[in-house]
């Protein structure tokens, strides 16, 4: 390759959205006014190269919303983009870009909301990824509960949904309930009768789910800070 073919490739490389150098570290991904909140790296693709999840988010400060009664309480509702990124011949090409999916850290319609990424967030684990919401109140004794969906690629550039585990708790007695369900063999598992404080385990009880097409990170969506509870609600 002479000297010009090599600076229209490295221009190329420049201009476009979607690839940059391996040897990067994700900033370049980042946009003018955004921030770097998370980064994972693991093979997604059984290629034996690491390949990355990143959450990025907006740096507004006009989003930064004052509590109208308690002077010193904010809200951020900055949104945030999932990026997923493959590893390909030598450098990092934006596979799945979802800027409508994520759940902003405040809403000041619920003041005791904590962050749902902040206990859970993306993870990369066994060539999967790994989605967790954790939905944990500032206010009462109520129910605490994480739901993590799992991610498998599908060998189209996009991952489905082939498995979710959600926990749930009483902050008041330790009472809970596990729930695990595989998309792939329609099986779910349901543990309750256990109890957080008291170690108790709980009776497991088997049954399955209709068969149902498997939903892909890029169409899958998430419903937070609804109208009538805490936490997120999501189709599949």
């Amino acid at each position: 390759m002479n000297h010009s073919n090599k600076l229209i490739v490295m221009l190329l490389l420049t201009l476009s959205p979607s690839i940059a150098s391996a040897t990067d570290t994700f900033n370049n991904w980042v946009p003018n006014g955004w921030r770097m909140f998370s980064q994972t790296t693991g093979d997604l693709n059984n290629d034996g190269k690491d390949d990355a999840v990143l959450i990025i988010e907006e740096n507004n400060p006009d989003k930064i919303i004052k509590d109208p009664t308690e002077k010193d309480k904010t809200y951020n509702t900055n949104p945030r983009t999932l990026i997923v990124l493959f590893s390909r011949n030598e450098r990092y090409e934006k596979v799945i870009s979802r800027s409508d999916l994520l759940p902003t850290e405040g809403n000041i319609n619920y003041p005791c909301q904590k962050d749902l990424l902040a206990g859970g967030g993306i993870s990369i684990n066994k060539g999967k990824i790994l989605f967790t919401l954790a939905n944990v109140s500032n206010c009462g004794t109520g129910l605490t509960s994480t739901d993590t969906f799992t991610f498998r690629h599908d060998h189209n550039d996009d991952f489905e949904l082939i498995g979710r585990d959600s926990l749930s708790f009483s902050k008041k007695t330790g009472a809970e309930l596990k729930v695990s369900i595989n998309y792939l063999t329609q099986k779910v598992k349901v543990t309750a009768g256990g109890n957080i404080y008291t170690h108790k385990q709980g009776n497991d009880k088997w049954s399955k789910i209709s068969p149902v097409g498997l939903s892909k990170i890029s169409t899958f969506k998430i419903q937070c800070f609804g109208s009538s509870t805490l936490g997120c609600e999501w189709s599949i």
